[in-house]
């Protein structure tokens, strides 16, 4: 087991994904709060009556909070995972080791740069035509 394990968590308020260092020793009894870079609250890492690993956090769609299990080896996971909030099955980011979500991350921003590349090449392409 590690002592720190990472999260990356979209903000509900402004979008951004943000990756958050997690101490199972800062989490203690009494949970983490973790923030967004815009001020706002992203979600508490707690731990259940069980004493499992949980993030709250509020809800994109009905504004209420709700609580994500977090995988059991979470400080000892050596890959990443989707983290998905119910009842919607919303995406709310990556848990796992820090190296591979950073990777997951590089990999989500270098996706978005070639579909953003695509998508400006198809509107020159239409200005273009629409001049000729």
């Amino acid at each position: 087991y590690r002592s720190v394990a990472a999260l990356a968590l979209y903000c509900a308020y402004c979008g951004r994904i943000e990756l958050h260092g997690v101490s199972r020793f800062a989490v203690g009894r009494t949970g983490l709060n973790l923030s967004c870079s815009c001020g706002r609250q992203v979600a508490r890492v707690c731990r259940d009556g069980r004493g499992r690993y949980c993030l709250e956090g509020p809800c994109v769609f009905c504004g209420q909070k709700h609580l994500v299990l977090l995988p059991a080896n979470f400080f000892a996971m050596s890959g990443v995972v989707r983290l998905d909030m119910a009842p919607h099955k919303t995406e709310i980011g990556y848990a796992g080791a820090t190296a591979a979500v950073q990777s997951r991350l590089a990999e989500q921003q270098a996706a978005m740069k070639r579909f953003l590349a695509v998508q400006v090449k198809q509107q020159s392409g239409r200005k273009h035509q629409r001049g000729s």
